[in-house]
């Protein structure tokens, strides 16, 4: 109880303390309070502190208020941005690695399921390279009308950007290699960007079910890839941005940050005129 009324005590301004605290101290031990005391001390600890410091705490909340309705503004007035995420399990048996040194088309053709001895920085490039083809990502543009009223180079290169690819190698058996991959697509349009990572993802399939087999009739691998779509594309039900939860910490930060400043500047100048 002792140390739970110490703490209470401390919640009265310092002046307060500096003044009256020997005297209520002594009282305190003449009186030994009970639990009901106690929150009657810390009813009247917020009371003085309300009293002393209402107006640094006004101007505190209304800096911090301002800061919530800014973010919450700017989060209403800024362009959305949705995420759609298709993920894939590719399976492919693994190559004979003495056949892929031996034939000489081995090192100008190399599909995605050619050459188990892939790091997998290298399977991210590949498979980077082919869902970045230029070529293959107007197409996809042109088909959903996507960023219209910009120039080719500007279209492909937001293409670009948009696109987050993500591997995953789980080589856990003898003869078979596992792979997940996982392809993203982000755009403004919730319903476009699901028909957007859904045509990658079934146009990524072919191209390298063709490339499989035309490596295999050449005998650089084995025949046996399969691909395997896990989780197919979704539309989202909100953005990824403006993130508000974030956006609200900002604002609340920036607001009580604000609000700090104003009072040392305040007590500054107060300062300044007394001296």
């Amino acid at each position: 109880m002792n140390l739970l009324l110490n703490l209470v005590l401390r919640l009265y301004p310092k002046w307060w303390r500096e003044r009256y605290g020997d005297e209520f101290n002594a009282l305190l031990e003449d009186v030994r309070p009970g639990i009901v005391d106690t929150l009657n001390i810390l009813k009247g600890a917020l009371a003085m502190q309300l009293s002393t410091h209402g107006k640094n705490i006004r101007t505190i909340g209304l800096t911090t208020m301002i800061g919530i309705i800014a973010v919450l503004i700017l989060g209403l007035t800024m362009e959305h941005q949705f995420e759609s995420t298709a993920l894939l399990l590719i399976q492919r048996q693994k190559a004979d690695n003495t056949m892929l040194q031996d034939t000489p088309e081995s090192s100008s053709r190399t599909p995605l399921h050619a050459s188990e001895s892939m790091t997998p920085l290298h399977k991210l490039q590949t498979i980077r390279q082919q869902l970045t083809n230029s070529e293959f990502l107007m197409q996809i543009a042109d088909n959903h009308n996507l960023f219209s009223g910009l120039d080719s180079t500007k279209r492909l290169e937001l293409m670009k950007k948009g696109i987050k690819i993500h591997v995953a190698s789980n080589q856990n058996m003898q003869d078979t290699s596992i792979s997940a991959l996982s392809i993203s697509f982000v755009y403004p349009d919730r319903t476009v960007v699901n028909k957007v990572i859904n045509e990658l993802t079934a146009k990524f399939i072919n191209a390298n079910i063709e490339q499989a087999r035309l490596a295999a009739d050449e005998g650089l691998i084995p025949k046996g890839a399969s691909f395997k779509i896990i989780d197919p594309g979704r539309q989202p039900d909100s953005p990824i941005q403006p993130n508000m939860g974030q956006m609200l910490i900002i604002g609340l930060s920036g607001g009580i940050g604000l609000g700090y400043i104003i009072l040392f500047f305040r007590r500054l100048t107060r300062r300044k005129k007394i001296s």
